[in-house]
């Protein structure tokens, strides 16, 4: 004998299958392949496993897969992917920056935004610095974002008007808080007379500074006349009583709103000394979690936590992990073809288990009937006749008496026939089954 068909193990689905034989001689000879022992049932996993976009539990002897569901839940970064509320695996894609836009980062040269995500070092908007002029006291400031930048400007020389003292003229520049002059030079005096202007050295007589609300007023007398000379300075708007500064009060930041810290200003112009400061909103005072939600196998829960922060009433959701299923498989449910176990927890529409009816043989009175959960299915055999069969002789042949074969239970022809001859003396025509309805008597 030779094998035609491997014998196949049992898997979770199927029962197993012996080997198919045939004589390697006649070639006709054979054993055929039958079904033996129970399928095995899937053996599940009692943890998740971890796919590229779902997780699920894992038949260890196949391939199987059960309560396979997409990854849900998490918050993605710039920095890290979102992570599976229900079984922890990074997935999806890498979210966008969350730029700082409230502020401009600056050097000399340059200013850009950057990103808040911690551990992110992107930036975005970087420009050169633009704008503004510069003049002999101060570098240009960006009209972008307020810093100074560049070189200091040339001087603005009023040429207008010469200024003088006793014996010089020159000219001085515009710019506010430049003390530089250009062009002095010496006046002859058997020109141009007495002097509008005096020489000096001056004697200070009393100084009064100027403040941010009121000019300044220096007088000196010139020793090389003798004349008191009266020198008012314009009001300087930088010029404040710091001492008397009034309080611009703050607020305290809170889980919801930002804060502000204290400032100051000028009691006489009202001019911001110390401008106030945005202080970032705190984190929520989280309570503990409590379940709001039960899971079910089908469904997954919901644990929520409240901020315990007066005023605030924020909230935070997280999805509870599914349960497993509670299969019946104390009865088969089945159909025409199929038989399968289901979940028993209401709502639950989930099966397992599930496989084509199998096993048993059919008969003419009877279809066949599963050999795991001992459902009939198919349909009756027309070849497999239950109950007995009997001879119906029908004529008189050449060689003996010619028969047909019957099934006792459905009436229907076998197919079979044969020849009793007629030497045979263990059988007597006359108390032989006859079918009158196809022959002439027996003997006519």
């Amino acid at each position: 004998m030779e094998i035609v068909e491997p014998a196949v193990e049992p898997t979770c689905e199927s029962p197993g299958m012996t080997a198919y034989y045939r004589c390697s001689v006649c070639e006709e000879a054979e054993i055929p392949s039958e079904e033996y022992g129970e399928p095995l049932n899937h053996d599940w996993a009692e943890t998740l496993t971890q796919g590229d976009t779902t997780h699920y539990y894992a038949c260890s002897r196949c391939e199987a897969r059960k309560d396979e569901a997409p990854h849900s839940g998490g918050t993605a970064t710039c920095q890290a992917k979102a992570k599976c509320a229900v079984c922890g695996k990074e997935y999806g894609e890498l979210a966008d920056h969350d730029w700082e836009t409230s502020g401009w980062i600056t050097d000399g040269s340059k200013h850009w935004h950057k990103c808040k995500t911690p551990g992110c070092t992107a930036i975005t908007d970087e420009a050169a610095h633009s704008g503004g002029t510069a003049t002999c006291q101060a570098k240009a400031k960006c009209e972008v974002c307020g810093e100074e930048y560049g070189m200091l400007g040339e001087h603005d020389w009023d040429t207008s008007a010469w200024i003088t003292d006793c014996y010089k003229h020159w000219h001085k520049c515009k710019t506010p808080g430049c003390s530089a002059i250009t062009d002095e030079a010496e006046i002859p005096s058997e020109e141009y007379g007495e002097p509008l202007n005096h020489e000096g050295p001056f004697i200070l007589v009393s100084q009064t500074p100027a403040t941010c609300v009121s000019p300044g007023l220096t007088l000196s007398k010139c020793e090389a006349c003798g004349k008191e000379i009266r020198e008012e300075t314009p009001i300087d708007p930088n010029a404040h009583n710091n001492l008397l500064a009034e309080l611009i009060p703050g607020k305290a930041a809170t889980c919801t709103e930002t804060g502000l810290t204290d400032g100051e200003r000028c009691p006489d112009c009202k001019a911001i000394l110390t401008a106030q400061k945005e202080i970032p909103t705190l984190t929520h005072d989280w309570g503990e979690w409590k379940q709001t939600k039960a899971p079910t196998c089908f469904e997954p829960g919901e644990a929520t936590r409240t901020c315990k922060s007066d005023g605030c009433g924020a909230t935070e959701m997280l999805p509870v992990v599914l349960i497993a299923h509670d299969w019946d498989t104390s009865a088969w449910i089945t159909d025409g073809s199929n038989h399968w176990h289901k979940c028993k927890t209401p709502g639950c529409t989930a099966i397992t288990d599930e496989a084509a009816h199998s096993g048993g043989m059919a008969t003419c009175q009877a279809k066949a009937k599963c050999a795991v959960c001992g459902e009939d299915y198919g349909e009756k055999s027309t070849e497999n006749h239950a109950g007995g069969t009997k001879k119906v002789y029908y004529t008189e042949g050449d060689t003996g008496y010619e028969y047909y074969v019957v099934c006792l239970s459905c009436g229907e022809k076998t197919g079979e026939t044969g020849v009793t001859p007629y030497d045979d003396e263990t059988f007597d025509p006359s108390t032989g089954e006859w079918d009158y309805g196809e022959i002439l008597v027996p003997g006519s």
